[in-house]
């Protein structure tokens, strides 16, 4: 309510009270991680802000960082707290806090190659190749000869080794900076058996006159190898 002073000879105490300013929006950004053809990582405005007036001023500050003028930027996958301050001559100053995210990225063009083969007396890795590889990052490996030991293995960092034939169950992990992590579970490695060269073999057998004993039928077998099982 208005109130008119025309006395020149008394005091009267005016308290100004200064008002909210209203209308004052704060969209964070909210974006995915992403590359440009350098393999730069692709920068966001963190926020935007809307509503003020000329003569404002806007001040930021993201995860408690130096206040300034400029609106920063993100471009790291992660979540980052911003305040924002709209100051206007005669308001209360209006400070909003916001989240703005960007989400990590999915990994595509991944795939491995496993070692197939024939017994040879040799330890082969069991992962050959990782097609989309970059260096950086992260992979580590699980190996069973059993679905249900695999489950329960610890990941490790080196590529296991696989020798005997055999079937074999091996589950890959990559971890890349700003990607989902990629898992490829369970893939089957098969090594096949191999055949035993006869030609290689030489069979001494029993020869002799009948004497009411028994004897060896095979005396000896030369070109056995350690763990060969003759039956």
């Amino acid at each position: 309510k208005d109130y008119a002073i025309n006395a020149s000879d008394e005091n009267y105490d005016i308290t100004l009270k200064s008002k909210m300013i209203e209308g004052i929006t704060v969209t964070p950004a909210n974006a995915v991680y992403s590359e440009d053809e350098s393999g730069n990582a692709v920068e966001y405005e963190a926020v935007q802000v809307t509503g003020t007036q000329e003569g404002d001023t806007v001040t930021y500050c993201i995860n408690n960082e130096e206040w300034g003028e400029t609106v920063p930027t993100i471009s790291e996958a992660g979540d980052y707290q911003v305040k924002v301050t709209v100051k206007r001559n005669g308001y209360l100053d209006c400070v909003q806090e916001v989240t703005a995210q960007i989400e990590e990225a999915e990994l595509e063009g991944l795939s491995v190659e496993l070692y197939s083969g024939t017994y040879d007396e040799q330890e082969h890795d069991a992962v050959t190749k990782i097609e989309g590889y970059k260096e950086g990052d992260e992979v580590s490996y699980k190996l069973s000869t059993s679905l249900d030991e695999l489950e329960q293995k610890e990941w490790s960092k080196e590529n296991p080794k696989v020798e005997d034939a055999g079937t074999y169950y091996v589950s890959v992990q990559l971890k890349r900076k700003n990607y989902k992590t990629i898992e490829f579970q369970k893939q089957e490695i098969v090594i096949k058996q191999r055949e035993i060269e006869a030609g290689g073999l030489i069979a001494s057998l029993y020869s002799g006159t009948y004497d009411k004993q028994k004897h060896k039928a095979v005396k000896e077998i030369k070109g056995l190898k350690q763990n060969d099982k003759v039956e």
